[in-house]
């Protein structure tokens, strides 16, 4: 069977139950607000059958601003008391396009079955989500529009003094670098490493090679000869400059390197990090390390932190890719995104009302129109929205004390009116 898509659904006659959601049908929509579609569709038979692989719940469009929801899906989500989904049972009137399947009306006839007291905190907690996201450091809106990735050696950190230091400072003030570095596990430490150098190579390659004052080879004209005295002047000259060298690098030891300099003796450490994949892996190198070697430092790698980053990041891009620019010019500068405070109240009002007795208002009308859009256009600060949410909620307790709604859906009632959808659905 094809994929399923928005355009599959309307070719074969899938879509059972359309309407404008969203701004457009609670009545807070401006001149610049997209309409958001959502629907029902059934699927095919044989898609119920058997082991049910290509049953397909849900079918969207990259930005999410049209939704449909396969039959069975949708009254999972009526059954959890998802205020989206309930809000699809009481659409106002001139918000539902075209025809209404038979299977689907039958649900609609029923709708109030599904509101019960469970739906009462759905709303309150769905809006208090909303709160939490409206406003913080880690809101998308608030990070910069330069914000960059970062890479495995940022969140590597060596000791120093009573604190920590950075990998990358670390070996920067050393002149060192991490692609000559090699790794061991410490026991019994999480994400803690020794981390050994192989100088010989170093010096070989980012020393030498690339100097105009060192050579190996004694025959290339207006360079100094490398003998081992000479080796062990330049040693002795960075120990006083460095820390690294002031430990490693005495006389024995710059021997020692100098011998495996000539005779290309080097131990081809993998480095803390492959060059190629610093920003694609999530895992540091590790190398087999000779006997006797001494670490240049020990090293944590907070591998937790690197992978909320980059989860982050992710979310991030994706957010830059898809936001919509009037909304995030609306809100920038501000500390909070509007729309979803606007919100925020708009279902906490809803909850109340429930809970009073007055029915699931979707549409919202005179002055509680003008107030909702006085949150989204930033009349309001976002201390007094808050006071708002607190008295809403006061409100609401109180309210819950003396609903007469039902306790509970009842799932045996449901489960029928499902069976008897399909039924119709597919005669």
């Amino acid at each position: 069977m094809e994929k399923l898509t928005i355009d599959y659904l309307k070719q074969h006659n899938m879509i059972a139950y359309e309407y404008i959601r969203g701004s457009h049908a609670y009545g807070t929509n401006v001149e610049t607000s997209d309409q958001d579609i959502g629907g029902v569709f059934i699927c095919p038979p044989d898609m119920l059958m058997g082991l049910r692989e290509n049953y397909v719940e849900q079918v969207d469009d990259e930005r999410h601003d049209t939704v449909y929801y396969e039959l069975g899906r949708w009254m999972e989500l009526l059954m959890k008391s998802n205020p989206n989904a309930l809000e699809s049972l009481f659409v106002p009137e001139g918000c539902i396009v075209g025809d209404v399947h038979p299977a689907v009306q039958m649900i609609l006839d029923n709708k109030d079955k599904f509101v019960t007291k469970a739906c009462l905190p759905a709303l309150l907690g769905y809006g208090f989500a909303q709160i939490q996201r409206a406003k913080g450091l880690k809101k998308k809106i608030n990070m910069p529009e330069n914000f960059q990735r970062k890479d495995i050696l940022d969140f590597c950190y060596t000791v120093k003094n009573q604190g920590s230091q950075p990998i990358k400072e670390f070996l920067e003030k050393n002149n060192l670098d991490q692609k000559y570095c090699g790794l061991v596990n410490i026991p019994n430490m999480k994400d803690m490493y020794g981390v050994y150098y192989d100088f010989a190579s170093y010096f070989k390659f980012e020393v030498f090679d690339k100097s105009d004052d060192w050579t190996l080879n004694p025959d290339e004209e207006n360079k100094v000869l490398l003998t081992e005295e000479s080796f062990q002047n330049w040693c002795f000259d960075m120990r006083y400059r460095t820390v690294a060298y002031d430990k490693f690098m005495d006389y024995d030891y710059a021997v020692k390197t100098y011998n495996r300099v000539i005779n290309k003796e080097f131990f081809h450490y993998s480095g803390i990090v492959h060059p190629d994949d610093i920003t694609k892996s999530n895992t540091v190198r590790l190398s087999s390390i000779p006997k006797n070697e001494v670490p240049i430092c020990f090293m944590v790698y907070n591998k937790d932190a690197y992978e909320v980053h980059c989860r982050d990041y992710k979310e991030w891009l994706e957010w830059k890719t898809n936001r919509n620019p009037v909304r995030y010019e609306n809100n920038k500068g501000h500390n909070y995104d509007s729309k979803n405070l606007m919100h925020t109240i708009r279902l906490m009002e809803m909850g109340v009302e429930l809970a009073e007795g007055k029915g699931f208002n979707v549409r919202r009308t005179g002055d509680d129109v003008k107030h909702l859009l006085d949150i989204r256009n930033h009349v309001m600060s976002y201390e007094e929205i808050m006071k708002e949410a607190e008295d809403l909620k006061a409100k609401f307790d109180e309210a819950v004390k003396t609903s007469t709604l039902p306790e509970s859906i009842d799932n045996e009632y449901v489960n029928n009116l499902l069976l008897e959808a399909r039924k119709i659905a597919y005669k």
